[in-house]
């Protein structure tokens, strides 16, 4: 059985340090060494990031890359899942 977990929105910084385009899916490391798993379609539809993703999303394999990002903690989904959520991920400017 699935638990949900009750986390307020909070916004953090981070790195997408990996990203696996034919799975659609990597992981951000937070400022305090959190790291998030982030799903392509988190990414908000009008932020630059989704259109790098999408371009990304046709290359065979692993592609590597650091962006600063902007996401809300969207707590677990499951028990056993290891990793929070990234929810409404966004580039971040400036």
């Amino acid at each position: 059985m699935t638990k949900a977990f009750s986390v307020a929105p909070r916004e953090l910084e981070g790195k997408l340090n990996s990203y696996y385009p034919e799975q659609g899916y990597g992981f951000i490391e937070a400022q305090d060494g959190s790291t998030y798993f982030m799903h392509a379609s988190e990414v908000l539809r009008n932020d630059p990031l989704a259109e790098k993703l999408d371009a990304l999303m046709k290359l065979p394999g692993k592609t590597s890359l650091r962006y600063l990002v902007i996401f809300e903690d969207g707590g677990k989904t499951r028990q056993e899942t290891p990793y929070r959520t990234a929810k409404n991920v966004r580039l971040l400017i400036g």
